[in-house]
Order: C-alpha cells, then structure tokens, then sequence
C-alpha cells in the first residue's frame, strides 16, 4: 500500500515525471521489485504494485473533491496522454470495505467499457513468498457502462483498486 500511495504521490508531481521505482530492483528487503532466492524468483508485493501502474495510462492527474472525509483511503483520477481513457485508482487502508463513487457529470467525455485490475492482501503485513506468491492477489475483469455519470465500485478490504474507463 505504501508503495502505491508513494507512487501516486510522485504522479501527482506532474510535469515530465511519468514513472519511477524508488529502490533497487531485486533482493532489498521491502521496496524491492522481485525477490531471487538461489530456489526461484517470484515478485514482491511491491513488485505487483509497480506491474499494476506500469501498466497503467494515467498521465495528467485531476484534483478532485470530497476525497477528504475517507480516512485511510487515498483516491485519484487521471487522464491517459491523450485525454481519451480515465484512469479510477482507490487504495484501501481499512480493514472494512468501502464504498466509492465517482461523479463524472463534469466530464465533457462520456465513456462505454470499463476495464478494472484488483490487488488485494488478506493483511496490511501480507507478503508474497517463494511458498505463496500469489499472497497479494490479481484480478481483472471488463465491463460495458450503461448508467449515468457516475462510476461507483465497492473496494474491498487492504486492496488497491484501478479502473480505466473508455
């Protein structure tokens, strides 16, 4: 979680900054992005956290409103380079599920497919291991948005949700 809120900070940045990684690439305790024990290589949790927003389109961040009154959730939108897909992302720091929802009415774009990758933790201290590394789980699915202006998602416990919309 700190990893991605980290990063999302750094976006924000904004200017030339597109993407970064903070600490060396394998085998520090922590930060790093793979772990390479002599029995095998699997990724870190943070290494799932930077294949998720490598991946990811979000390059001019937008400020938003009401974002305040979720403690330990950190919410952020962004436009991809061209300005055509909007990027959802929502960290959940709580032990509890949490409801969001986006009220995109001020958007001039409308938008039809959603595309939405989950990294969940069963703990806030979960790690991935050469016995488990699949601790932090992925999943990913795709939808057709047929509502209003609003995208609303429920975020499940210690996870990071990231959706584009098209």
């Amino acid at each position: 979680m700190n990893v991605a809120k980290t990063l999302l900070t750094f976006q924000r940045l904004g200017g030339d900054f597109v993407f970064s990684n903070f600490n060396n690439f394998a085998n520090t305790w922590g930060q790093n992005v793979i772990e390479c024990p002599k029995e095998g290589v699997y990724l870190s949790v943070a290494g799932r956290v930077f294949e998720l927003f490598s991946r990811s389109p979000a390059a001019w961040p937008l400020t938003l409103e009401g974002t305040d009154a979720l403690e330990h959730v950190v919410v952020q939108a962004a436009w991809d380079e061209h300005r055509e897909s909007l990027c959802l992302v929502v960290l959940n720091y709580r032990s509890e599920r949490v409801e969001v929802t986006f009220d995109l009415g001020d958007l001039a774009k409308g938008f039809s497919t959603s595309e939405t990758t989950v990294l969940c933790a069963p703990s806030l201290v979960a790690i991935n291991t050469l016995e488990n590394p699949d601790a932090i789980e992925r999943t990913e699915s795709g939808e057709e948005i047929t509502g209003p202006d609003t995208h609303a998602f429920s975020v499940r416990p210690y996870s990071i949700v990231h959706v584009v919309l098209k």
